[in-house]
């Protein structure tokens, strides 16, 4: 995440019902659709402000009734293009449960299960996101795509000597946040995993996400 965006303390009340073990979300070894893990800060929330027709609100950067003046930059229309995903979606950020409180209203997402970060001080292998390795224990052998702002090759070289499935890390530009070219890197990779459902609806990248500019 870059630095001067909001970020909330890690100690948040947690939300039970929507998680499912701190390190995973199926039984080791049974391997089901996809993940897929979803950052908010540089991603769902970019640097630079969304042009006015997008943002929520449509009203200038400023606080809102939970103190943080970035919110309007999200994107309610992302709710609907992550859920078209043929996967199942994962919060991936240091917001946590505060993901489902404030975040998932605002773009139209249910409560999703969310990555709850060890407490630990276990520095990670040089040139890995801290994030990583969590990722990894929680996906628990199940193929995943990680969105994220700070991913880097490390990153990706890690996952690929330490997780027995397909794994697509996938960089955001933090300026911009999320894109129809980001939606549609991750739906082809998604297309071309054996055994992914095909959603209702589904359609190829290109007929999807090509025709959208935003």
């Amino acid at each position: 995440m870059p630095v001067g965006v909001y970020r909330p303390p890690r100690n948040r009340a947690r939300v039970p019902a929507c998680t499912t073990g701190r390190y995973g979300s199926a039984v080791a070894g049974r391997v089901g659709p996809p993940l897929i893990f979803v950052d908010i800060d540089g991603v769902l929330i970019p640097l630079r402000s969304r042009p006015y027709a997008v943002r929520v609100g449509g009203h200038d950067d400023g606080p809102d009734q939970h103190g943080n003046p970035l919110l309007d930059r999200l994107d309610p229309a992302d709710g609907d293009r992550l859920l078209a995903l043929p996967g199942e979606l994962v919060w991936a950020s240091t917001w946590m449960a505060e993901a489902n409180e404030v975040v998932a209203p605002r773009i139209g997402l249910p409560a999703l299960p969310f990555v709850d970060w060890p407490d630990d001080d276990e520095e990670p292998p040089r040139g890995v996101h801290w994030k990583t390795k969590p990722l990894v224990r929680w996906a628990a052998g199940r193929p995943f795509v990680w969105l994220d702002d700070e991913i880097s090759d490390a990153d990706r070289r890690w996952v690929a000597a330490q997780h027995p499935q397909p794994a697509l890390l996938h960089r955001v530009d933090p300026d911009r946040g999320l894109t129809w070219i980001d939606l549609a890197a991750v739906s082809r990779w998604l297309d071309h995993r054996p055994g992914v459902p095909q959603r209702r609806g589904h359609h190829s990248p290109g007929g999807r996400y090509a025709a959208a500019r935003w």
